[in-house]
């Protein structure tokens, strides 16, 4: 399974990453991971890929479109990765976004577990995923 994997900026879980992965890759064999390069989520997702000699895709941001760039780098890594499912930890504005396009364009969704008080799933990113 191709799957890309997301999380908000602050984002920073490694054992939830590594707990997840393990889980998804149990039920569906995951033969290629995508990230965007944010380094709380790309830092573990590419320790447990190395591990598992999975393949690895990162989509860095274009800084150089300000804010704008993050949206782009999304639109682009959706798009032009084509994943069967999206995971994705807890964000914000940026990370419900990418869900809904993917949404839209028909992939899976899957929500990790949120398990610490500073780490908040939206109720936006739910309904997304139990649509």
């Amino acid at each position: 399974m191709r799957l890309l994997v997301c999380s908000g900026r602050h984002f920073a879980d490694a054992d939830l990453v590594e707990g997840e992965l393990d889980r998804l890759h149990d039920q569906t064999p995951i033969s290629v991971i995508i990230h965007g390069g944010i380094p709380g989520l790309g830092v573990p997702v590419e320790n447990w890929a190395r591990r598992h000699n999975i393949r690895l895709v990162r989509y860095p941001s274009n800084f150089s479109l300000g804010k704008r760039g993050d949206f782009e780098r999304d639109d682009f890594m959706l798009e032009d990765s084509r994943p069967a499912m999206v995971l994705a930890f807890s964000g914000g504005t940026r990370t419900t976004r990418l869900l809904a396009r993917a949404a839209e364009a028909g992939v899976r969704l899957a929500l990790a577990a949120c398990h610490t008080p500073t780490q908040t799933c939206s109720d936006r990113h739910a309904e997304l995923v139990s649509a």
